[in-house]
């Protein structure tokens, strides 16, 4: 029978945590810790403490004679000769080498060791340390080999280093030698975990465990889930699974997660928000491209799939028009999800979270527009997205939870717009509306001024009457049968792609999957143009899943598509939709700006302000517009994104902050629409009680009217249109969230020499209060109409008779249409 000796390597000299082996744990010495927990293996003959020879280490001795254990004293220097001569002199066949800094070591993970290696023909086995992928926790195991073994190797290894360490000759010469390591059990497999005792701060880690119920009997089992939730802190996803900011070691993934602004800004300032990925404005440049060339190579795969699914044959065209921003927007989101989790794997390695039971059937939303709201506004539904993404990330421990949200329901239509379409619809249909049906031209939403576009319609011989859309919104059952599809998996080159692969299928909406066939009814029954040659919108093309269809079928028989600029994309750096709308455009309408590597892009003018005229009012205040950005990110644009518009909100109050008191009241504060949760007004009344706010409904143009100078505090639509009709504008915003293009750089340096552009707050407040007493005599200085003409001459002209370019326009791309040309 196998004698087997369990030699504990004990000594007080220690460089790193000097006397370790006494350091009280829990009311015991870590040695009695170590002793008594290797005693009480089954499969271990007899327990011998193998410590020094040295004056120090008498205490240890001292120690385990009065715990009952045998003692073996030798070499400090030479361990390999310390444990050859102990196990011959204990007459063991073989000898478990115990660690004595592991104070948590198991009993019965020595006797699943000694078994293992009676069982199994081996020279050396270990479940100490997570060796040849065996995945245990550093601290409940141990190493066995045969003594004989062991003496061979004592008369062979000579290197100073093989005799300081009694298995490293072992390891190094491994090819020599048959070495196995045990597989831990599930529940133990943590290689992360480490229970052995090197420095003081280990000690105190492991006094917690004590303080939290592990004590000198408890087992691995016992111990390993106590420690997985200290090691662990929490990281919060978002609002649904909320946590106070103080509690315990929480971290929130952004500030996306709170519902009070006070726990925000309590948990800003103790540091447990994780900084935003795209903080780093050079990642989200590079990550602009990378999802660019994403969804290129998810949108050749989905051709495949949707045409097969639904047993047609389109081509890249249609599919592009018909689904490519809805899929722009989606890897955006996944690949923003995905990489806030990424940041705070890189801030801590360790984390758990809770999430709820995702509901798979409701994770498909109805159609493009109900996605982009739930993706912006839906805590309930980014936390079922974080919890799937989750499953990817095995970084991330994940614990299962009751939901406990009741989020209100999203709107997404509004009653009385849908009313007022109810009486429009029996008027048209009970009047003219079918004298539309042969028009060639069709015009929607084109940003076109009322008059200018019953002019356009005159001009091109149509009845000037609006293509209304009347029909209720497609609504469909999800199918989980239907969606048993999968993209290919070969095409994952990595994490991210593996997994907005993965995800796709469950979250591509119902109208391109169950109402696929709905949809394609409801457009070809339209009362629209029946055979257009041009199909004219600004707007219409991204969420308007009934009107891209309808254009995909009319541009599948030859008409061609045109895209009006919507509002000052000529200078931003870059911008996701605005990349999908050249893409499905034949040709695109910009208000100024040309782009020579792009032969789509046509210089037009400023749609929106033809023919409009705006004068400033001397005696009224500064009307200053102000923009929000949904909480969660859903398109990757050279703008303040997510949690970066709180930045934004800060600069908005030191402007306020810069301005003489006298100026204050001055101002008037036009907020953004949307709220996205962020609580605008009362951040604003918070730092400013005293501001006002514009709060009427009426058109932005009417109140500008009212206003002496326009304010304008970001880089979109806005100011663009100001400058066009000549209208008191100062700007400012932070260049670092707002990036422009290279071309636009030299015409922003005029702004900024004339006092148009600012790239501070408090350069913007200072400018005013220099000017505000005499404004048009600023305005009107050549220096400032020079640098305003230099900007409208590029990005935001005026033409004299912009509706007779646009006609023109309109009738070339129709001769293309006639012969097939296409771009």
């Amino acid at each position: 029978m196998m004698r087997v000796i369990a030699l504990v390597q004990a000594r007080m000299g220690s460089t790193r945590f000097p006397g370790k082996m006494l350091a009280n744990l829990g009311g015991h010495p870590i040695l009695e810790w170590v002793l008594r927990r290797t005693n009480q293996a089954c499969l271990i003959d007899q327990v011998v403490l193998a410590t020094t020879d040295l004056n120090h280490d008498d205490p240890l001795v001292v120690l385990a004679h009065k715990l009952g254990f045998e003692i073996f004293r030798g070499s400090e220097s030479d361990v390999l000769d310390r444990f050859a001569t102990a196990a011959s002199m204990y007459k063991a066949d073989a000898v478990v080498r115990i660690c004595a800094d592991n104070p948590f070591i198991d009993a019965d993970e020595i006797d699943r060791l000694v078994s293992h290696f009676k069982n199994n023909p081996c020279d050396y086995a270990c479940n100490h340390q997570d060796r040849l992928g065996s995945r245990y926790a550093d601290g409940f195991g141990a190493e066995i080999f045969s003594n004989s073994l062991l003496q061979q190797i004592a008369q062979v290894a000579v290197e100073l280093k093989h005799r300081e360490h009694a298995t490293l000759y072992l390891w190094d010469h491994a090819s020599e030698f048959c070495i196995t390591a045990i597989p831990s059990p599930p529940e133990l497999a943590y290689p992360e975990l480490r229970f052995d005792i090197d420095l003081t701060q280990d000690l105190s880690n492991l006094e917690e465990l004590v303080r939290l119920g592990v004590h000198i009997d408890s087992t691995a089992f016992e111990i390993v889930p106590l420690a997985l939730n200290r090691s662990h802190a929490t990281l919060v996803t978002t609002d649904v699974t909320y946590a106070p900011p103080n509690k315990g070691d929480t971290y929130f993934l952004g500030s996306w997660c709170f519902s009070s602004r006070k726990d925000e800004r309590s948990a800003k300032a103790a540091g447990r928000i994780i900084p935003y990925h795209w903080d780093d404005r050079e990642k989200l440049k590079s990550d602009f491209e990378l999802l660019q060339g994403v969804n290129d190579e998810l949108l050749k795969e989905l051709i495949m799939v949707l045409n097969q699914l639904h047993l047609i044959n389109q081509d890249e065209r249609f599919w592009r028009l018909l689904l490519g921003y809805w899929l722009n927007i989606y890897t955006t989101v996944v690949f923003d999800r995905w990489a806030s989790l990424k940041q705070a794997i890189k801030q801590r390695k360790k984390w758990k979270t809770d999430v709820f039971l995702v509901e798979e059937n409701k994770l498909a939303t109805n159609d493009t527009e109900e996605f982009i709201k739930k993706a912006t506004e839906s805590s309930s539904w980014n936390h079922s997205l974080f919890s799937l993404i989750l499953r990817y990330m095995p970084e991330i421990r994940i614990d299962q939870i009751e939901a406990n949200a009741n989020e209100a329901a999203i709107a997404v239509n509004n009653p009385k717009k849908y009313a007022t379409k109810q009486l429009l619809k029996k008027i048209v249909r009970n009047g003219g509306g079918r004298t539309k049906l042969r028009d060639r031209f069709f015009l929607i939403t084109t940003y076109l001024p009322i008059k200018s576009m019953i002019s356009l319609e005159l001009a091109l011989s149509q009845f000037p009457l609006p293509n209304f859309q009347f029909e209720d919104k497609i609504e469909s059952e999800f199918d989980a049968k239907i969606r048993q599809w999968s993209l290919p998996p070969g095409a994952a080159k990595d994490e991210f792609n593996h997994i907005v692969r993965a995800l796709l299928p469950k979250f591509i909406p119902k109208i391109f999957i169950e109402g696929f066939h709905d949809l394609m009814m409801v457009a070809n029954k339209l009362p629209w143009a029946e055979s257009p040659k041009v199909i004219f919108t600004s707007n219409r093309h991204f969420t308007d899943d009934v009107f891209k269809a309808w254009s995909a079928i009319k541009i599948s028989r030859g008409a061609r598509m045109l895209i009006g600029e919507h509002g000052g994309l000529g200078v931003g750096l870059f911008n996701g939709a605005h990349a999908y709308e050249v893409s499905v455009a034949d040709t695109y309408l910009s208000a100024g700006w040309s782009n020579t590597r792009n032969e789509k892009i046509l210089p037009i003018g400023n749609l929106r302000m033809a023919g409009r005229t705006i004068r400033p009012k001397p005696t009224g205040k500064a009307l200053m517009v102000c923009v929000n950005m949904p909480r969660f990110a859903f398109d990757i644009r050279s703008m303040t994104l997510s949690s970066q518009i709180l930045d934004y909100f800060e600069d908005q109050y030191v402007f306020i902050e810069s301005l003489p008191a006298n100026l204050r009241d001055q101002i008037l504060i036009r907020l953004y629409p949307s709220d996205y949760g962020w609580e605008q007004k009362e951040r604003w009344l918070d730092r400013h009680p005293e501001i006002t706010f514009e709060e009427s409904k009426l058109p932005l143009l009417r109140i500008e009217a009212e206003s002496r100078l326009f304010i304008a505090t970001y880089a979109a639509t806005t100011y663009i249109d100001t400058l066009a009709v000549n209208f008191p504008t100062v700007i400012f915003w932070n260049p670092k969230l707002w990036e422009i293009k290279n071309e636009a750089q030299p015409i922003f340096v005029l702004l900024k020499e004339a006092g148009i552009f600012h790239e501070t707050p408090q350069s913007a407040a200072n400018h005013i209060s220099r000017i505000w007493n005499n404004i048009p005599e600023w305005w009107e200085s050549d220096v400032v109409q020079n640098a305003r003409r230099s900007f409208c001459n590029e990005y935001s002209s005026m033409p004299i008779d912009l509706i007779g370019t646009v006609k023109k326009v309109l009738l070339d791309e129709a001769a293309r249409s006639a012969i097939g040309e296409s771009r």
